[in-house]
């Protein structure tokens, strides 16, 4: 009897233990978001990022889209944020409208503690930026890049291809239209 309950006190210090590490563990893995590689504050308030079970990393809509400069509405009629008027996200759709297109999930919006979620890649896409991850320390930041360097060849290359099209549509006028 004795010896069944030390098994018993054993397991249990055991099963405590881990579960505080993966506890702990979990609140260190929380991602990163950061702006042309300024990690940003996200206030609880506004929602947490995580990783889903995809391995895809979920962001609050609003405070991100306000921290790239937009504004955001809610319509809890049709259950839809709108990004400065023009970009869509419905609950439990896959897609994000926008005034150039539609974008495209591989997973449906969400909503957690009171906050549309997204995985950041799709949202930053439809706003017209590019994502890059990196992973530190197994804590993973996701970095919105808004800005683009336009070298010289790569400015030499577009102003060669504009002029190539102008001569191209010049030579497939007739000599009235000209």
């Amino acid at each position: 009897m004795k010896k069944n309950l030390k098994k018993l006190i054993a397991c249990l210090l055991i099963l405590s233990m881990a579960l505080a590490s993966s506890t702990a563990l979990a609140a260190t893995n929380t991602p990163k978001i950061a702006i042309d590689g300024q990690t940003i504050t996200i206030p609880t308030s506004y929602g947490t990022p995580y990783i889903d079970s995809a391995g895809r990393t979920q962001v609050p809509i609003r405070i991100i889209s306000e921290k790239l400069g937009f504004t955001v509405s809610w319509n809890q009629t049709t259950s839809t944020a709108t990004i400065n008027g023009d970009t869509k996200i419905k609950i439990g759709n896959k897609f994000i409208t926008t005034p150039y297109g539609t974008v495209t999930m591989d997973t449906a919006a969400i909503i957690k503690d009171g906050r549309t979620y997204v995985p950041i890649r799709f949202l930053a896409n439809a706003l017209g930026y590019d994502v890059s991850a990196t992973t530190s320390n197994g804590v993973i930041t996701a970095n919105i890049i808004t800005k683009v360097t336009l070298n010289i060849s790569a400015a030499s290359s577009l102003r060669n291809a504009l002029t190539a099209v102008q001569k191209l549509c010049t030579s497939q006028k007739s000599p009235i239209q000209r």
